[in-house]
């Protein structure tokens, strides 16, 4: 039962087909579908996943219990202002007021030491990695494997930069989503460098072809 996951699996799912040339009708008909679904499948979901929706809706509704992580998260984002508190003094993070600082609302705990400030330097420098991504993408043939892997690719990181940063700033319902690069981690860490190393390695492939190719 795990929520997060499974929306960005779908989400870089679902750009793979559009960018290999699907059927546009049938994937706006099987988009529309989906969301005439989404009511019925609520009974499918967890209870906790039930009151996280719940939480989302109205934090306030509990407050010390299913809103909590949502009401702390808000207010650990709002007490940094425009330049932070300082590295290592966040107040809401290191007395743990804010659950899973190191991971889940790292973007909040982030927020609160270096302020709106040092969010917009996160913000462009995730947006510089999501670019270069992208770029690679239009470097190859439609449909060849390396245009659809960085696509792939591209929407797996964005996707989760959505998820984590809405969650912190209370856009988005709360879900195990990490920040990549920025969140603490093993799995979360060792698969986005994987991604980023095939990434590098069909770059420099790409370049190595294309400069044999002009010598001949």
């Amino acid at each position: 039962p795990d929520l997060g996951n499974v929306l960005v699996y779908l989400a870089f799912f679902l750009s793979i087909l559009f960018v290999s040339g699907i059927n546009m009708k049938f994937f706006i008909s099987s988009s529309i579908v989906g969301m005439i679904l989404i009511p019925f499948s609520l009974r499918f979901l967890k209870e906790y996943q039930r009151l996280r929706l719940v939480a989302f809706l109205a934090p306030s509704h509990d407050p010390q219990g299913a809103g909590y992580n949502a009401l702390q998260a808000v207010i650990t984002v709002g007490s940094g202002k425009i330049w932070g508190r300082g590295f290592g003094r966040g107040i809401q993070s290191h007395l743990r007021f804010l659950p899973e600082y190191h991971t889940d609302f790292i973007f909040a705990s982030f927020t609160e030491e270096f302020g709106l400030s040092g969010a917009l330097v996160l913000f462009g420098l995730l947006f510089l990695l999501l670019w270069f991504i992208l770029q690679q993408a239009h470097r190859y043939e439609p449909n060849s494997f390396e245009r659809l892997f960085s696509v792939g690719l591209f929407m797996q990181l964005f996707i989760q930069v959505v998820i984590n940063i809405g969650m912190n700033i209370g856009i988005v319902p709360i879900t195990g989503i990490t920040l990549p690069l920025v969140s603490y981690g093993g799995s979360s860490i060792l698969a986005t460098c994987i991604g980023l190393g095939m990434l590098f390695s069909m770059r420099t492939q790409n370049r190595i072809d294309s400069a044999l190719a002009g010598s001949r």
